[in-house]
């Protein structure tokens, strides 16, 4: 009997990830076509080498506090009037935000660097106020439709975990994407 357990918990599983996985797959061609489309970032110095390191600190960033989400339902936390999902994802959000502060400092630090040993940098000043700048505002509208995304995972009756992090973190680059094009658009052309 545990073979039936264990493929009816396969099939579960497959039959929720399929759909997220190819809508992540979806978000990440957009994500693609988007950074193509977006001209500004490539006549930028060194801003495309800041952008992976951005986007992969948002993604991984993303994933932890969905993940802790996913726990926080897991254990109960996300019943009505629940005092503690409160508590949970509030100090989870500013664990988020002060790791993305920090890292994103030293996102902009490294990314000078790099784009002034390959001859395209720009001022310091710049590359941290965009890395900074753009991280926290991604941040706040990810981790906020993460939030909404467990909700509505857990309406559906599907598990979190399998739904949250594989959508979080694609959708995570698009919204980067988008916010470090219009920091720069912003900042780049105002204070450069």
């Amino acid at each position: 009997m545990p073979l039936a357990s264990t493929r009816s918990e396969f099939l579960e599983v497959f039959k929720e990830l399929t759909p997220v996985l190819l809508v992540g797959g979806v978000l990440q061609l957009l994500t693609g076509l988007l950074l193509k489309s977006i001209f500004l970032l490539a006549t930028t110095p060194g801003i495309l080498v800041m952008l992976p390191a951005l986007m992969n600190l948002r993604g991984a960033l993303e994933a932890e506090f969905a993940a802790r989400l996913g726990t926080a339902y897991h254990i109960g936390a996300f019943g009505k009037g629940s005092q503690l999902l409160k508590h949970f994802a509030s100090n989870d959000l500013k664990a988020s935000i002060a790791m993305t502060a920090i890292l994103s400092v030293y996102a902009g630090v490294v990314s000078f660097a790099a784009a002034t040993a390959m001859g395209v940098g720009a001022s310091l000043y710049m590359f941290v106020l965009i890395a900074f700048v753009s991280s926290m505002a991604g941040t706040i509208i990810v981790s906020s439709l993460s939030v909404a995304m467990v909700k509505l995972s857990i309406r559906r009756r599907l598990d979190p975990d399998n739904v949250t992090i594989p959508v979080m973190t694609a959708f995570s680059d698009a919204v980067l994407a988008l916010v470090v094009f219009i920091i720069v658009m912003i900042f780049w052309r105002v204070l450069a």
